[in-house]
């Protein structure tokens, strides 16, 4: 059974969305406007891009290391994702202790989150369609057509889910998803 990890400061956001729907952006607007969040930082297996930092964008690690992790219980949540492993170290609680922290995950990431923090607020982004979203990708010039394909497939599958978080914002216009997000945080 897992054990409960208790907060007396307004509650951390988790936030999920499909790959190219927008929460990167949304996130870093909402970092930018409100000093109070902070972005917990996840690890992951897989290889680092060429702008991204060590221990701002990912702890970047290889997969004994990972499974070391996973076998001593130091995830607040994890999961293999596109063939590679991620996960928040429980650490990033008490890196963050003085601020509301955001948690950028999946569906299953929220799910272990809400077990541990259980008055997290959990916000989905979604994009207008799915079409919208294949061409966000496409755009965004990061993934093969195969891996676009895929990324398309398991969007449609986590948009099934988004019925269990406590909150979902649209993403058809930044300003406006922006400000919904901003309204949700003052809940």
């Amino acid at each position: 059974m897992s054990e409960t990890i208790k907060t007396d400061k307004q509650p951390h956001l988790i936030i999920s969305a499909p790959s190219g729907a927008g929460k990167t952006t949304l996130i870093r607007e909402l970092l930018k406007t409100d000093p109070k969040f902070q972005l917990a930082v996840s690890m992951t297996t897989r290889p680092k891009r060429s702008l991204e930092t060590e221990g701002k964008d990912y702890y970047f690690s290889d997969i004994p290391t990972f499974q070391d992790y996973i076998a001593k219980e130091k995830f607040l949540e994890h999961a293999k994702i596109y063939s590679n492993y991620y996960g928040t170290p429980k650490s990033e609680l008490l890196r963050l202790k003085d601020f509301r922290i955001i948690f950028d995950v999946d569906i299953h990431g929220m799910r272990q989150i809400k077990q541990n923090l259980p008055s997290a607020k959990s916000i989905f982004i979604t994009p207008p369609s799915l079409a919208t979203l294949e061409q966000r990708l496409i755009t965004r010039a990061q993934d093969t057509a195969e891996v676009i394909k895929e990324r398309v497939a398991l969007a449609q599958r986590d948009m099934s889910y988004q019925n269990e978080y406590d909150y979902i914002v649209l993403n058809d216009c930044l300003k406006t998803a922006t400000c919904n997000m901003r309204d949700i945080v003052k809940l």
